[in-house]
């Protein structure tokens, strides 16, 4: 790690999804499970968590290690006021970042009771260190601490800071549901190259044999993804075949309207916990 004083012990509340690929990702990254702890007040999910990662749980902070800590609050946006609440006191030298969708900056400032609060979106890639995170700091954050919250997600992949709560709602769109789009098109692809004859235990990795490939070339060359669909695309062939289908069906405009859906549905999100 490259923080200016040594790894801070980091306390995840939750023990769900983003909690496991949080921890997955510092793990793989070479972050010492002796700074590693989880509250899970469910004891199957804390022995999961346990488990899988060779962390300590607790049911709450009464069991946490006590000091200065870094607080990452992987709980359910509606019962977050809850948590906060019922460990205000266990938790005051602490810095916080909060990875609840849809609780804004403000209102995290407002019920820790202290500006060292950062509001991040990150996406579950970060198991595999492949992660985008956008962060939003809160008025009066220390450069210290936004340091370690810049620390703590680059070692999971890769930070997006941004400078309002609405930016934050783009990034649930755009990254933080982005894998489920992903997914999507995987399975539809895989569909296809089924019902057109391939078989079904070949599909799968023939399907994500192209998609990497074409990943890989679209990083490794820089070039614009236009350009690259053209390159691969002869006139009258084949793949202009397809990709004509894509355009009858307003492939661009279905996904910027999807995308629009999800950037929408976070900020109604926002003002629905907020009331």
């Amino acid at each position: 790690m490259s923080g200016a004083s040594p790894q801070p012990r980091v306390i995840l509340v939750g023990g769900g999804n983003i909690a496991s690929a949080i921890l997955g990702g510092l793990i793989q990254a070479g972050w010492s499970h002796a700074w590693l702890h989880v509250i899970e007040p469910d004891a199957a999910q804390a022995a999961r968590i346990s488990g899988a990662f060779d962390v300590p749980t607790s049911a709450d902070f009464s069991g946490a290690p006590s000091g200065p800590c870094v607080v990452i609050w992987a709980v359910k946006p509606q019962v977050l006021k809850d948590a906060i609440k019922s460990s205000r006191k266990a938790c005051k030298c602490a810095f916080h970042i909060s990875v609840a969708a849809g609780i804004s900056i403000s209102s995290l400032k407002r019920m820790l009771g202290t500006p060292e609060v950062v509001r991040a979106m990150p996406n579950i890639a970060m198991s595999f260190g492949r992660g985008v995170t956008g962060l939003l700091a809160a008025e009066g954050l220390s450069d210290f601490n936004r340091q370690w919250a810049h620390e703590i997600f680059s070692a999971v992949g890769e930070v997006l800071w941004v400078q309002s709560d609405a930016d934050m709602d783009v990034v649930t769109a755009v990254s933080g549901s982005g894998p489920a789009y992903i997914f999507a098109f995987l399975e539809a692809f895989e569909s296809a190259a089924i019902s057109c004859g391939i078989p079904l235990d070949r599909a799968r990795d023939l399907v994500l044999q192209v998609a990497e490939g074409a990943m890989l070339q679209a990083r490794n060359s820089g070039t614009p993804f236009g350009d690259l669909r053209q390159s691969v695309t002869s006139k009258n062939g084949t793949t202009e075949a397809a990709l004509n289908v894509f355009g009858q069906n307003k492939l661009s405009e279905t996904f910027a309207s999807a995308v629009t859906a999800a950037r929408d549905r976070a900020a109604e999100l926002a003002a629905e916990i907020s009331n």
